[in-house]
């Protein structure tokens, strides 16, 4: 791994981020469309192993080679083929994400890492946790063997293999008993969770956000748990699995039916609220119980914790000089600790004996310990299934060819993350399409459509299923739910009921930039989103409901800068006049918690997520004449997903003239236009949006001033 820089974020202090470019041996010739096969993937974990060197010249080592290599865990946040030629990369940049101090991490990166600043001559190793290796076609064909031999195997078959066909169908079968809150679901969502607690073989639920599949797959898991079923759920990210945590505890507190499975890294960002994770058993939920446990297995749990204290004493208490015999001492009480804590999954499964596990496919596929899935599942629930590769849902199959399964998802979500600039033949595209691409189309099994949205403005609703879904989401939320108090949005005095739109759009034409590493950004843009933000403070809204979200992440990091410079400029203005100061202090938000909390990210990095106010940067304008449109930029499901992250308004910041020469973003802006909601971006528009609150009218001009410059 060369060009390593390490760095930290003062937003996340427990982060050390590793970036460099991962450099294969020449004689490889890795295409670039392997690279996720091969494990280099967003959000995968990965292993980072280094060496200690000295810095005398006639010694390379410190101590011998094999005994200065140390390693730590960490996920990958960015990868991407590193110099391609002829379909060959030398190489991948990647990013990677490593706990910085956990004192139970085995890794205990703060110790290893401590002096790398200090130190120049540091090797890393990237060790990515890829997906099955396949020597050749044929190593494939018995690898998959439990797949191909499974009558599971056939809905997908009938896609990926040429004149394919088969006579044997999957029969929709009906659940009689009652359902586990049963109340809290509409007709579509208790249809969903009656077809998995069935035994219908193949479920694919078409699950719009906000629709609530979460509540359906909640009902049936504790439903079919009461009567001894067992569940394994998975999903893309971290995230989708804590929304169904959190919900199962929501409704059920105290079961124990639960086990979340997270890598150690992953902790760091989801925690284990509810003490149902292996990393909460191996550090005390089994120490609990031990009156339960057999003499042997006791006697493990002791060792284990014997091995954990004697490492965690060498670990804290290093000398002065660390000498050759330290290390001895240090890495065979890991080794110890490891194979002792290779033990526990077994005890988990003995005396906790949980029902419903869940982690992330990536995880699973990765690798779990052997004792939580050797005895099988009943149903497989696969979430967020738009964002599961074809192949990576067939090496799931594998490892479970009986056990039932249904996919969730929304194929007007974005889909799992794609390599840049990669061109792929057509055996490797039919693998790398979203497994819910495929399965919303098959007459095998049993289809669900998902109508009612729970989660936003009734007509933010309509708007997303006009342009979106052909008109099949209806609102479920009311009006009263929807707090628009301090801001007002435009109403339709031609509609008998007046009806509220929710959104505004500010035409916006400000040149835009490339960034060197080839995204876009835009000052002015920018600034005018810093200048709403002062808006949204002056009437107290709570910087906790409201997220900027772009295409583009140079934007993302000039928006945070742009917003710190307007903040800190405003806070200089109103110092000046002693009454300014005082309505400053009445405030109920501080500008530091505006800056402190504001979420300010790519519109894919925020997907999955949803605030109550979002505002939206496109970005690109025609101010440049080197500018024009993209197909990033006018993908429809990366419209549809900022769009969609709304639950009471947003206010949308782009150049109509580039927005009209878009299908999508066009119907957007012709739409708007229709209700009157296309603003020009002034002081006057701004005072009567949030009832005459906000920035006095010559520090709005001043800033201004500065936006016309950059013009």
């Amino acid at each position: 791994m060369t060009n390593v820089r390490l760095y930290t974020n003062p937003d996340e202090p427990t982060i050390l981020k590793i970036r460099g470019y991962v450099l294969f041996n020449s004689l490889d010739q890795i295409k670039p469309s392997s690279l996720i096969t091969m494990g280099y993937n967003a959000g995968n974990p990965c292993k980072i192993s280094f060496l200690n060197r000295s810095v005398q010249r006639n010694n390379p080592y410190l101590f011998d080679h094999n005994e200065t290599i140390h390693s730590v865990s960490g996920y990958m946040t960015f990868a991407k083929p590193y110099n391609i030629n002829n379909n060959v990369c030398t190489g991948v940049d990647v990013t990677v994400d490593v706990p910085y101090d956990d004192n139970d991490d085995i890794n205990k990166l703060s110790f290893y890492m401590r002096s790398l600043y200090k130190t120049s001559s540091i090797e890393f190793k990237c060790i990515p946790s890829g997906i099955t290796p396949f020597i050749d076609q044929d190593d494939a064909v018995e690898k998959l063997r439990y797949f191909w031999r499974s009558n599971i195997s056939i809905p997908l078959l009938s896609f990926l293999k040429e004149n394919y066909s088969s006579d044997i169908t999957f029969r929709q079968m009906s659940y009689s008993g009652n359902l586990l809150y049963d109340e809290t679901l509409d007709e579509c969502q208790r249809d969903l969770a009656n077809s998995i607690c069935s035994g219908t073989k193949l479920i694919t639920c078409l699950a719009p956000a906000g629709c609530g599949k979460t509540q359906s797959i909640c009902s049936a898991l504790l439903t079919g748990v009461a009567q001894g079923k067992k569940y394994l759920v998975v999903g893309p990210t971290n995230k989708s699995c804590e929304a169904i945590l959190d919900r199962l505890f929501t409704w059920d507190p105290d079961t124990k039916a639960v086990l979340s499975l997270k890598s150690r890294c992953a902790m760091v960002r989801y925690p284990d609220k509810y003490n149902r994770s292996d990393i909460y058993y191996y550090r005390q939920g089994l120490d609990l119980i031990t009156s339960q446990m057999t003499h042997d297995d006791r006697r493990l749990l002791d060792n284990y914790k014997r091995y954990k204290a004697d490492y965690g004493s060498l670990k804290n208490s290093p000398p002065t000089v660390l000498d050759k015999d330290y290390f001895n001492r240090l890495n065979n009480a890991k080794s110890r600790l490891k194979n002792a804590e290779t033990l526990l999954p077994e005890l988990i499964m003995t005396y906790i004996k949980p029902k419903i596990i869940v982690c992330t496919i990536d995880l699973l596929v990765v690798g779990i310990p052997k004792a939580y899935t050797q005895c099988g599942f009943d149903n497989i629930i696969v979430d967020e299934a738009s964002q599961v590769r074809c192949s990576t849902a067939i090496l799931l199959l594998n490892l479970f060819p009986d056990s039932r399964i249904c996919y969730l998802g929304d194929m007007n979500q974005l889909p799992p993350y794609a390599l840049y600039k990669v061109t792929l033949d057509e055996k490797e595209l039919l693998l790398s399409r979203p497994i819910l691409q495929y399965m919303k189309d098959s007459e095998h099994g049993k289809t669900i459509l998902l109508k009612y949205n729970y989660r936003s403005h009734p007509q933010l609703v309509k708007f997303v299923s006009d342009l979106f879904y052909d008109g099949s989401q209806y609102p479920k939320k009311n009006l009263q739910d929807c707090d628009t108090e301090m801001i007002s949005f435009k109403t339709d005095e031609d509609d008998t009921n007046q009806q509220i739109y929710p959104y505004y759009l500010f035409n916006i034409n400000y040149p835009s930039n490339q960034h060197p590493s080839g995204s876009t950004y835009n000052r002015g843009e920018a600034m005018c989103i810093g200048l709403v933000l002062l808006f949204l403070h002056s009437i107290n809204y709570d910087p906790d409901e409201v997220v900027v979200i772009s295409m583009y992440k140079a934007q993302v990091n000039t928006i945070h800068r742009k917003m710190v410079e307007i903040f800190d400029d405003y806070q200089s203005y109103m110092n000046a006049d002693d009454s300014l100061k005082q309505q400053m202090e009445d405030f109920k938000y501080t500008l530091d918690n505006y800056r402190n909390k504001i979420v300010i990210d790519t519109v894919d990095g925020f997907q999955g997520h949803e605030k109550n106010i979002v505002l939206i940067s496109t970005t690109r304008s025609t101010a440049n004449p080197e500018d024009a449109k993209t197909e990033f930029y006018e993908l429809k499901n990366r419209i549809c997903v900022a769009l969609t992250r709304p639950k009471i308004g947003f206010f949308l910041f782009g150049d109509v003239t580039l927005m009209k020469q878009c299908d999508t973003w066009g119907k957007v802006a012709s739409r708007m236009e229709n209700e009157n909601t296309v603003l020009t971006f002034d002081h006057t528009n701004l005072l009567n949006i949030f009832q005459n609150h906000g920035p006095p009218a010559d520090f709005f001009k001043n800033q201004l001033h500065r936006l016309s410059d950059k013009k």
